[in-house]
């Protein structure tokens, strides 16, 4: 099957072979009590790859293949309100108890499925870390879709807003050069740039083509005006430094009259593919994971 949108009045491909995505709960339990670093996500990040050195070429820079990294993980409280990460100037500790469930999201595409399950299978039996040994006790398969469709989980046609909630603190990337300043404005292209640029051909990233994918998620997806009061610049602490993201939740409401069947098709799998694999950089580490209200 080919996906594909329109540009310009040409035939667009997004895809020639659509790719299974997953996103999963995971629960783990340490024996003894653990003082965990401002941004736990990079303890999670340590854990899978100590359960399966083999993640090590998808999680670290200086052995990585992969660009963008095609997996996300976000570790969050049992009630899943509480997402683990510090907010500067916070005194907060993070921590995992003996004996309590920790539990993180991960989300991946289907081309690294069999390296996260050997280091899941190898949570069941218990991994050592941080002076404690983590097993695994729960395992849910939340979303399981192939992205790009032509018929996607999600449909824009009959929706008014949508609305993204971000749950840790997001790094937007910048659409149209590669910086690592990235950007600020909670305007939709600017927001869901890395996942457009992840189901789009990867010899069209930051061409005229892509661009005009952008300016259709803007165009259509029109950012309301109390956007600059429910988001905001946070600081957070990594790797001892505090450095500036976005983070709250901003309301887009979905233009009917310029949302083509292409178009709906574009955004529809866009926002499935930001459920599964967060928003912007830093993912693999916790960043940029969103929960998504369409109504």
């Amino acid at each position: 099957m080919v996906v594909r949108v329109s540009v310009n009045g040409k035939r667009f491909i997004l895809l020639s072979s659509p790719m299974l995505y997953l996103l999963v709960k995971i629960g783990v339990v340490p024996d003894k009590d653990v003082l965990l670093p401002p941004f736990t996500g990079k303890a999670v990040k340590s854990l899978l790859m100590k359960a399966n050195p083999g993640l090590q070429v998808v999680f670290e820079p200086s052995a990585q293949t992969y660009s963008p990294k095609p997996i996300k993980v976000t570790p969050f409280t049992p009630d899943d309100k509480v997402y683990m990460w510090v907010k500067l100037g916070s005194n907060k500790v993070m921590k995992a108890k003996a004996g309590e469930t920790l539990y993180f999201y991960i989300g991946f595409k289907e081309h690294i499925a069999h390296l996260v399950f050997q280091a899941l299978e190898k949570l069941i039996d218990g991994v050592e870390l941080f002076n404690a040994e983590w097993r695994l006790t729960e395992f849910t398969e939340v979303i399981k879709a192939e992205i790009p469709s032509e018929s996607p989980l999600i449909d824009l046609t009959k929706a008014q807003t949508v609305t993204v909630e971000l749950k840790t603190p997001a790094k937007l990337i910048d659409p149209y050069k590669k910086t690592p300043y990235g950007r600020f404005l909670p305007v939709a292209g600017f927001l869901f740039a890395y996942n457009i640029g992840d189901i789009v051909s990867s010899n069209k990233k930051r061409e005229k083509e892509y661009w005009h994918l952008i300016n259709v998620a803007n165009a259509v997806l029109q950012e309301t005006h109390s956007a600059l009061e429910t988001v905001e610049r946070v600081f957070y602490i990594y790797r001892g430094k505090p450095l500036p993201g976005l983070f709250g939740y901003i309301k887009y409401r979905i233009n009917q009259d310029i949302l083509t069947p292409e178009a709906n098709i574009l955004l529809s799998n866009t926002i499935l593919h930001a459920q599964i694999m967060g928003i912007g950089s830093g993912r693999a580490t916790g960043f940029g994971h969103v929960k998504i209200k369409i109504t």
